[in-house]
């Protein structure tokens, strides 16, 4: 290998220090640079491939780095480093070449290394460290060397900060102001009268226009049209707000460094948002990693940003109250030290007893309770508060390291809403904390404005919360109700909506169809199911009568006419409607139906549809596959098979389509497409799903054992996803085997993903941070499906089964052509399915498909054997 050329003798970081030559404010970008040269270069490798040298290279570089974030007393950062030194030892110890699984991992690592890096500067310094020698290249360190150098290490040697400037005064509040949430940096408050905001844009007409119409609306604006002018005006007279637009949406990562520091000294919080024209899963959480508070999307016009701004940043309310139960003192004053730096006020309760008696002095907005307990365990404590009707509401979070499932379960059926895994980052405590209470607050204040806060909704009677509503139509199915059933109703543009109002308003146009829902319901209980929808349970009607009330309450939500200040709404509406029938055995199972049915009615000409229970014959035989599949569950004839998907450009990375297959107790091997719908239609999908996901992930773990890196696409039903704790469920399956998110493709069928769009958005948000991947199979162009594609965290899509015919008309053919291009464009991968012959795997291969998956390539088996390295298309 040939050898870099010699370099002058490098100067050490200990020297630099005694002598003063090197302070924190030039170490510090040193440091950020040469994380950001180690991202570059891993991004890189991925793309292009590993050596192991580059590998030894890196590992190499850690050591300056850490000494370097030693010195700085940045302990997390210097963990994450470990992290990064014992992940790239696991290749050098086996001498193979990092996988894709190993490849997202460690730019994982570095970018989380960044956001822990302290603020600098970014440009090149005017010197260079080496902090210190790096060994030759021949020599090869032990691989335990990083951890034993930190704990050798002397203690981190304080660097004299620059004295810091004296912050601009604050401007005094008008008497009559309300406040700005301050959600971002705790939850200060930030007076709303005249607000002073920097607009950073071009110096062009429409920049010009914005900033006036901005100043009409009580915005002192200065227009900037450089990062430059922005630091330096910001740092000697901070605004309230700073608004950046379109033409500087691509440097927002520059912008939020650069603010930072600045944002870290001001007196009075500075708020940032973002005009942007995009709106998907990537540019949001770029937003957030640059320190956006608000991303504002497609706006129109000024007077649309002005209020945007006003309605995402005005509460006024005060400080969150939390209340800390936890037996360990030291444990009670960490938590209570984070949360109050964060601007909270917190409560202890170190013995269970008062528990009770503290709840009605203090009223917490969320409760962080301690699981394991003398006297009474935190869910025996959970139960009890649930009991009162004043906290019924309240957010419970479980601070605890339990990794046991069923005592888990346990705690969420008490009343329990998460759990925070100890030890917690005190920045992952706090926004915990604060997005639970924030989201409890505007709970709370929706049922003030709806008049059903005090008294709280009864079983009985007025709006209650869809858990309520799903135990409630449990009850009723267990009493073997004749009659009665549900109705909903769907308002049918609301993507569109959401986009157009914005949140506030988004939010009080519900507020407002619940006002107008709730008369006609009468004593029937109403709930908001996911975004436009609402759900009304009857208890007494037969299906007839149910229908006429479905029609009466669709009409009226479709004549409605929506006042939100300045603009008026109208929208259309959908309904379904679903009596309790003998083959629906749950609530989930019937609210699966008439989701379904809803979605049938939009091709109605009258907008509503009824759900037809099964014939008796059909239902005895659905109930009696039911059993069998219970039975085969336990005696083992549910099994999976393996097909492989197969890249159209080569390579080794193996990755296998997870196919269900039962084999009844007559003998006769069934299908997923066979069993599936009767599972959905009982309720037992839950078990199924689960039971297909826990087989899978044993795969994956077994073959990472054996070596061998895989990814699995395993498709689910939208109602297991819907299902209660369901994300939480999924990761302690992962984390039980060690298992990476970014080893399982969960596959959505499109048809599914009409329907339920709302409720997959929630799972698939959730799990994303994890690692998971989403495929939308079926995929065929259709009045839904750019709806979908915004709303949904996808990866892949898998094309309908007409796309993978031998013979294709030249029409059918563009409209492939199109769907591919467009789904690049996306940045999504696109799978050629049912791939049967040489000439359909062909015009896939030339309209520009990523991977194959047939009978083709290979029929589904048991095994995981199949060659991807000698796969040619």
């Amino acid at each position: 290998m040939r050898r870099p050329p010699e370099m002058p003798p490098p100067v050490t970081l200990a020297a630099t220090l005694q002598t003063g030559q090197l302070t924190a404010e030039d170490l510090t970008p040193l440091l950020r640079q040469r994380c950001r040269r180690m991202e570059r270069r891993v991004r890189g490798a991925r793309r292009s491939g590993w050596d192991i040298n580059a590998v030894a290279q890196l590992r190499e570089e850690l050591g300056p780095l850490a000494q370097g974030l030693h010195a700085l007393g940045q302990a997390p950062a210097v963990s994450t480093v470990l992290a990064l030194a014992d992940t790239l030892a696991v290749p050098l110890e086996a001498q193979v070449l990092p996988d894709p699984v190993l490849g997202a991992r460690l730019s994982a690592l570095i970018e989380s290394l960044i956001e822990q890096l302290p603020a600098g500067g970014e440009g090149e310094g005017a010197r260079h460290y080496a902090l210190i020698p790096h060994p030759p290249r021949a020599e090869a360190l032990p691989l335990g060397f990083w951890r034993r150098w930190v704990a050798d290490a002397a203690a981190p040697e304080r660097v004299p900060a620059a004295p810091r400037p004296a912050p601009a005064p604050a401007r005094p509040a008008t008497p009559e102001t309300t406040t700005l949430d301050g959600h971002f940096l705790g939850n200060g408050s930030l007076a709303m009268g005249t607000l002073r905001l920097y607009l950073l844009s071009d110096d062009g007409p429409e920049a010009a226009a914005l900033a006036e119409q901005l100043r009409s609306h009580q915005f002192e604006v200065d227009l900037l049209t450089s990062i430059d002018e922005l630091v330096e005006l910001s740092g000697a007279l901070p605004a309230d707000v700073v608004l950046i637009d379109r033409p500087h949406a691509a440097a927002i990562e520059v912008i939020g460094e650069a603010m930072r520091p600045i944002r870290a000294r001001a007196s009075q919080p500075i708020r940032m948002a973002l005009v942007s024209d995009t709106d998907d899963v990537m540019a949001r959480l770029a937003a957030r990693r640059a320190g956006m508070d608000a991303v504002i999307v497609r706006p129109h016009g000024g007077l649309d940003i002005a209020h945007r701004l006003r309605d995402l940043f005005s509460t006024g309310e005060p400080s969150y109250r939390v209340l800390i139960v936890e037996d360990d003192r030291a444990q009670a004053l960490f938590a209570e030290g984070v949360l109050r730096n964060a601007g909270m006020e917190t409560r202890i309760v170190l013995d269970a007893l008062d528990v009770l008696p503290t709840l009605d002095s203090f009223h917490p907005d969320l409760i962080l309770m301690d699981f394991h307990m003398p006297v009474a365990n935190g869910i025996e404590l959970t139960a009890l508060i649930r009991e009162r009707e004043a906290f019924v509401h309240t957010p419970i979070v479980f601070l605890t390291g339990e990794q046991d499932q069923e005592v888990r379960f346990n705690a969420l059926d008490a009343g329990g809403d998460d759990f925070l895994t100890k030890p917690i980052r005190p920045k992952h405590l706090i926004a915990s904390v604060q997005g639970r209470i924030r989201r409890f607050r505007d709970v709370q204040q929706i049922r003030e404005r709806e008049g059903t806060a005090a008294p709280a909704a009864s079983v009985d009677s007025g709006i209650v919360e869809r858990g309520r509503m799903m135990a409630r139509i449990d009850q009723l199915i267990t009493e073997g109700r004749g009659r009665g059933g549900v109705v909903f109703l769907e308002m049918e543009t609301i993507a569109k909506l959401r986009e157009r109002l914005g949140l506030s308003q988004f939010e009080r146009l519900h507020v407002e169809a619940l006002d107008l829902l709730l008369p006609l319901a009468g004593e029937r209980l109403v709930c908001r199911f996911a975004d436009g929808g609402f759900l009304v349970l009857d208890a007494s009607l037969d299906p007839e009568e149910l229908l006429m009330l479905g029609v009466q309450l669709r009409e009226a939500l479709a004549a409605h006419e929506f006042r939100l200040g300045d603009q008026s709404v109208m929208t259309p509406a959908v309904a379904g409607v679903a009596p309790f029938a003998p083959e629906l055995t749950d609530a989930g199972a019937l609210l699966n139906a008439v989701e379904k049915v809803a979605h049938g009615a939009r091709k109605r000409p009258d907008r509503i549809d009824l759900y037809r229970p099964l014939a008796a014959e059909e239902a005895a035989r659905q109930a009696a596959l039911i059993e069998d599949m219970r039975k085969a569950m336990a005696q083992g004839r549910l099994s999976l098979l393996y097909q492989p998907i197969v890249a159209v450009a080569g390579g080794e990375e193996s990755r296998y389509q997870t196919l269900l297959r039962l084999d009844t107790s007559s003998g006769r091997r069934m299908t997923a497409a066979e069993v599936i719908p009767a599972a959905e239609r009982s309720g037992f999908i839950v078990e199924i799903d689960r039971w297909v996901m826990r087989e899978a992930i044993a795969r994956i773990a077994k073959a990472r054992a054996g070596g061998t890196r895989m990814t699995l696409f395993v498709t689910q039903s939208p109602y297991t996803l819907a299902h209660g704790g369901q994300a939480e469920w999924l990761r302690g399956e992962l984390r039980a085997l060690d298992v990476p998110g970014s080893a399982l493709v969960i596959e959505l069928r499109l048809a599914d993903a009409s329907v339920h769009t709302g409720t997959l958005r929630e799972f698939c948000s959730a799990m994303v941070a994890d690692g998971v991947q989403f495929c939308l199979s079926q995929f065929e162009p259709g009045p839904e499906v750019e709806s979908i594609l915004e709303q949904l965290p996808l990866s892949l899509i898998k094309l309908a089964g007409k796309y993978s015919t031998g013979a294709l008309s030249t029409a059918v053919r563009d409209e492939l052509r199109v769907i591919i291009d467009r789904a690049h464009r996306r940045s999504l991968e696109v799978i050629g399915h049912g791939v049967e012959d040489p000439q359909a795997a062909a015009t896939l291969w030339m309209s520009g498909v990523d991977f194959v998956q047939g009978n083709l390539v290979q029929q589904a088996a048991d095994g995981l054997d199949f060659d991807f390295n000698q796969a040619i298309l």
